[in-house]
């Protein structure tokens, strides 16, 4: 481990030299600005098609509520994002855990799985 702050681009300096850890600092950010801006367009695209009688005006406003509220989790910082994974993420499972329960009921054991 080195006894410096910046992760990976701080590895990469030392391996390699400055001008490589500024390319990879970049296109870390470029990665983050895509993966930010990546789920809420996948969003709109799913309730488009789900959801055709949905509004332009009201899709294009979603996508920039998601992305500013991501904006403003990174902006609050490490803890609060990780506070916020850990929430989508019980929000995410729940209803898998739900679901799985509830259809464990309603196999029949006796059914033939075989093609």
């Amino acid at each position: 481990a080195l006894p410096v702050s910046g992760g990976f681009v701080a590895f990469v300096r030392t391996a390699f030299g400055n001008a490589p850890s500024f390319i990879v600092a970049v296109i870390s950010v470029v990665c983050g600005i895509c993966d930010v801006t990546l789920f809420p367009i996948l969003l709109v695209d799913f309730l488009k098609h789900t959801f055709p009688h949905l509004p332009l005006y009201g899709l294009l406003s979603l996508r920039f509520g998601m992305i500013l509220i991501s904006f403003c989790m990174n902006y609050r910082g490490i803890l609060f994002v990780g506070k916020s994974a850990m929430v989508m993420m019980v929000l995410g499972t729940v209803p898998l855990l739900i679901f799985s329960i509830v259809c464990a009921f309603h196999i029949s054991p006796s059914a033939d799985f075989t093609a």
